[in-house]
């Protein structure tokens, strides 16, 4: 083999290696290995069921007695769709702080329960009752939409039930397109974030159309507001620890052939 070929060789070795590498880190579909205090009408064991292959696992509370929860020891919370929690804005700075410290929070919003005023940063938006089918990605290459795509996250018989008409500082992640206005937006605040979305995906993960269950793009919604390292606004990621391995890999193997080919010359 000549030297121009083993080079060749190598260096699509190490592309490849380090492609592999970012591509795991990127997808939804690692699994988080996270705990999660979750809370909602329709987050039921069957729910914790579909999750648990994903490695998110629930400590599911009832909302009545949410706002009495220690939540030291979660990585996340998730607050349901169409749930009312008595004494929910008496735990927002609570909630604000445990994002500060780079705790997730999943909020579901259908304009039922709790005024948005009583969720960390809730006071900048502002939503409209609306159940549609519709629904588009804005932002294609943001980790919290790893694995979704336009079609996936339609289509699930009423994807979405209200919409967010005023945003303020939330980055908007989806929208309706027969409407114009957000489905999806999240807030980044210290190290953590809070997504919040007018889809149910925890009925949705288990009835309704489309795909069910732990590799539907109901799962992957869920799991993508929770997984860590994922901070991402208007600029590209970090990379995460294993990414920053790969990349350690690739530029070790590169030195040892260079090496090679100094002692061989």
């Amino acid at each position: 083999m000549s030297q121009g070929e083993g080079y060749s060789g190598m260096k699509r070795f190490v592309v490849g290696l380090a492609a592999v590498v970012v591509l795991a880190v990127g997808s939804g579909r690692v699994s988080a290995g996270l705990l999660v205090l979750a809370s909602g009408n329709d987050i039921t064991p069957g729910v914790a069921a579909a999750l648990a292959p994903r490695g998110i696992t629930l400590n599911i509370v009832d909302p009545s007695v949410f706002a009495g929860q220690s939540f030291a020891g979660y990585d996340g919370i998730w607050l349901g769709w169409n749930s009312t929690f008595p004494g929910l804005d008496t735990r927002k700075t609570d909630l604000t702080n445990f994002i500060m410290a780079g705790g997730r929070v999943l909020a579901e919003s259908g304009l039922a329960g709790n005024p948005l005023s009583d969720y960390p940063f809730g006071e900048e938006l502002n939503a409209i009752t609306n159940h549609s089918d519709n629904v588009h990605i804005l932002s294609p290459f943001s980790p919290y939409n790893a694995g979704l795509t336009d079609a996936g996250l339609s289509n699930w018989g009423e994807s979405h039930h209200a919409l967010f008409t005023t945003t303020g500082t939330w980055l908007p992640l989806t929208t309706d397109p027969d409407f114009g206005d957000a489905v999806t937006v999240v807030k980044e605040a210290g190290l953590g974030s809070i997504l919040f979305t007018g889809q149910d995906a925890e009925y949705h993960i288990i009835f309704g159309f489309g795909d069910t269950g732990p590799t539907s793009p109901k799962a992957d919604l869920i799991v993508n507001a929770f997984a860590p390292g994922r901070l991402t606004t208007a600029r590209s990621p970090e990379p995460g620890s294993l990414t920053l391995a790969g990349l350690g890999i690739a530029g070790l193997l590169g030195w040892t052939w260079r090496r090679r080919q100094k002692q061989t010359a």
